[in-house]
């Protein structure tokens, strides 16, 4: 049976934290798109925040370690676009729905860069 060994460092830890407080921020009653708090559950964002640093800690330690931010931004790109790729024909269904869902292509495109970014930086801690 296949083992998996997490290995957690203060830099996964404040990634996860930032990409949640970039998720609140982004996701408040005076956005412009008015997805409130309330229709986030906290404790599966985190989870989910948990899965995705994970995911791509092992992106960058197997495939691709972007050492600055273009290459960051790049990847988070790539990234975002895969996900664009996978859920714009279940959820697209005229102009007002793309213009929602792009808003979510392009907040997953933030979080990834600022997870990425900050397991960058924060490394050596």
């Amino acid at each position: 049976m296949a083992e998996v060994r997490v290995k957690v460092n203060i830099a996964m830890v404040l990634a996860i934290l930032a990409a949640e407080v970039l998720s609140v921020v982004m996701y408040t009653h005076y956005s412009p798109w008015y997805h409130s708090l309330g229709h986030r559950n906290i404790i599966a964002a985190i989870v989910a925040d948990c899965v995705l640093v994970y995911i791509l800690k092992l992106i960058k330690e197997n495939f691709w370690d972007p050492k600055d931010w273009e290459d960051t931004a790049i990847l988070s790109m790539w990234l975002a676009l895969l996900y664009l790729g996978y859920q714009m024909p279940h959820v697209v269904h005229n102009t007002h729905s793309f213009t929602y869902f792009f808003v979510h292509v392009v907040h997953k495109f933030v979080i990834t860069f600022v997870m990425l970014f900050i397991m960058e930086r924060f490394k050596r801690y």
